[in-house]
């Protein structure tokens, strides 16, 4: 799947799961973006007991990981942005902070 079929997946799962039913623009604004943070906080979870433990980060961490990317795209779809011009816009801001790699 490539980044706009998964953006359009994300929104469509949204509104498949129920989730876009009942509730004001607000409220789904709300549920995504709390939802972004407490999925960080579950990444952040693996990585803290990897160092603190030496537990391997595997596919548990990587789930989480996607979690937030859904809310990522959730959050930057409700504002008028794919997935995609988020990232051509993250390669630009970088390039201009340290330079085009070569």
């Amino acid at each position: 799947m490539n980044v706009e079929q998964y953006n359009d997946y994300v929104v469509e799962n949204w509104n498949r799961s129920g989730s876009g039913k009942q509730r004001s623009d607000l409220e789904h604004l709300a549920i995504m973006s709390l939802g972004l943070p407490g999925e960080a906080g579950e990444v952040t979870e693996h990585i803290k007991k990897f160092i603190r433990d030496g537990r391997p980060v595997g596919k548990d961490f990587a789930l989480e990981c996607g979690d937030c990317l859904h809310y990522l795209v959730r959050v930057a779809n409700r504002f008028g942005y794919t997935l995609q011009d988020i990232i051509d816009m993250n390669v630009e801001k970088l390039d201009a902070r340290y330079g085009t790699p070569k």
